[in-house]
Protein backbone atom coordinates (compact mmCIF):
# COMPACT_ATOMS: atom_id res chain seq x y z
CA UNK A 1 0.00 0.00 0.00
CA UNK A 2 1.16 3.50 -0.82
CA UNK A 3 1.88 5.79 2.08
CA UNK A 4 0.44 9.26 2.20
CA UNK A 5 2.57 12.37 2.41
CA UNK A 6 1.33 12.95 5.95
CA UNK A 7 2.50 9.50 7.01
CA UNK A 8 5.93 10.10 5.50
CA UNK A 9 6.11 13.43 7.33
CA UNK A 10 5.22 11.71 10.62
CA UNK A 11 7.91 9.12 9.98
CA UNK A 12 10.45 11.90 9.48
CA UNK A 13 9.42 13.44 12.81
CA UNK A 14 9.65 10.04 14.47
CA UNK A 15 13.15 9.57 13.06
CA UNK A 16 14.16 12.94 14.52
CA UNK A 17 12.72 12.01 17.92
CA UNK A 18 14.59 8.68 17.89
CA UNK A 19 17.86 10.38 16.90
CA UNK A 20 17.45 12.91 19.72
CA UNK A 21 16.65 10.17 22.22
CA UNK A 22 19.80 8.29 21.19
CA UNK A 23 21.82 11.48 21.63
CA UNK A 24 20.42 11.98 25.13
CA UNK A 25 21.18 8.37 26.00
CA UNK A 26 24.77 8.97 24.94
CA UNK A 27 24.95 12.05 27.17
CA UNK A 28 23.65 10.05 30.09
CA UNK A 29 26.35 7.41 29.68
CA UNK A 30 29.25 9.87 29.44
CA UNK A 31 30.70 11.09 32.70
CA UNK A 32 33.60 13.36 33.53
CA UNK A 33 36.62 11.30 34.65
CA UNK A 34 37.32 11.61 38.37
CA UNK A 35 40.98 12.38 37.62
CA UNK A 36 39.93 15.46 35.66
CA UNK A 37 37.61 16.67 38.43
CA UNK A 38 40.16 16.14 41.20
CA UNK A 39 42.87 17.85 39.13
CA UNK A 40 40.65 20.92 38.57
CA UNK A 41 39.77 21.06 42.27
CA UNK A 42 43.45 20.83 43.25
CA UNK A 43 44.41 23.63 40.86
CA UNK A 44 41.56 25.79 42.17
CA UNK A 45 42.62 25.19 45.77
CA UNK A 46 46.27 26.04 45.03
CA UNK A 47 45.17 29.19 43.20
CA UNK A 48 42.93 30.32 46.06
CA UNK A 49 45.62 29.61 48.65
CA UNK A 50 48.18 31.63 46.66
CA UNK A 51 45.90 34.66 46.18
CA UNK A 52 46.48 36.24 49.61
CA UNK A 53 50.25 35.99 49.26
CA UNK A 54 50.10 37.49 45.78
CA UNK A 55 47.87 40.48 46.56
CA UNK A 56 48.61 41.22 50.24
CA UNK A 57 51.03 44.02 49.38
CA UNK A 58 48.50 45.61 47.01
CA UNK A 59 45.20 45.18 48.86
CA UNK A 60 46.41 45.09 52.47
CA UNK A 61 43.75 43.91 54.93
CA UNK A 62 41.13 44.01 52.19
CA UNK A 63 42.80 40.89 50.80
CA UNK A 64 40.91 38.68 53.26
CA UNK A 65 37.34 39.64 52.25
CA UNK A 66 38.26 39.91 48.56
CA UNK A 67 39.79 36.43 48.53
CA UNK A 68 36.76 35.12 50.46
CA UNK A 69 34.41 36.53 47.78
CA UNK A 70 36.58 35.10 44.98
CA UNK A 71 36.64 31.68 46.71
CA UNK A 72 32.85 31.83 47.17
CA UNK A 73 32.47 32.57 43.45
CA UNK A 74 34.79 29.77 42.31
CA UNK A 75 33.31 27.16 44.62
CA UNK A 76 29.81 28.27 43.61
CA UNK A 77 30.63 27.74 39.94
CA UNK A 78 32.19 24.37 40.78
CA UNK A 79 29.08 23.33 42.73
CA UNK A 80 26.81 24.40 39.88
CA UNK A 81 28.94 22.45 37.41
CA UNK A 82 28.66 19.37 39.60
CA UNK A 83 24.86 19.67 39.65
CA UNK A 84 24.68 20.11 35.89
CA UNK A 85 27.02 17.18 35.30
CA UNK A 86 24.24 14.61 35.90
CA UNK A 87 20.90 16.34 35.32
CA UNK A 88 18.82 13.12 35.10
CA UNK A 89 20.00 11.43 38.30
CA UNK A 90 17.09 11.00 40.70
CA UNK A 91 17.45 12.18 44.27
CA UNK A 92 19.70 15.16 43.55
CA UNK A 93 18.62 18.63 44.59
CA UNK A 94 18.09 19.92 41.04
CA UNK A 95 17.29 16.76 39.10
CA UNK A 96 15.16 17.15 35.99
CA UNK A 97 11.73 15.48 36.20
CA UNK A 98 12.44 13.09 33.34
CA UNK A 99 9.43 10.89 34.16
CA UNK A 100 7.10 13.88 33.80
CA UNK A 101 8.74 14.81 30.48
CA UNK A 102 8.23 11.28 29.19
CA UNK A 103 4.61 11.19 30.38
CA UNK A 104 3.97 14.50 28.62
CA UNK A 105 5.52 13.21 25.38
CA UNK A 106 3.46 10.01 25.63
CA UNK A 107 0.25 11.96 26.25
CA UNK A 108 0.93 14.28 23.29
CA UNK A 109 1.80 11.35 21.03
CA UNK A 110 -1.43 9.58 21.97
CA UNK A 111 -3.40 12.73 21.17
CA UNK A 112 -1.70 13.00 17.77
CA UNK A 113 -2.44 9.36 16.98
CA UNK A 114 -6.05 9.80 18.09
CA UNK A 115 -6.46 12.87 15.84
CA UNK A 116 -4.83 11.05 12.94
CA UNK A 117 -7.13 8.06 13.39
CA UNK A 118 -10.20 10.33 13.60
CA UNK A 119 -9.28 11.97 10.28
CA UNK A 120 -8.82 8.63 8.55
CA UNK A 121 -12.15 7.20 9.81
Amino acid sequence: PARSGETRQHEKYLDIIIANACGLEGLKLISVPIVFVSHLRSIMLIYLISLPYTYMSTWGWFTIPIVAVIAFFYYGVEGAAEEVEEPFEKGRANDLPLDKYCENILRNTRQLVKRHNMRND
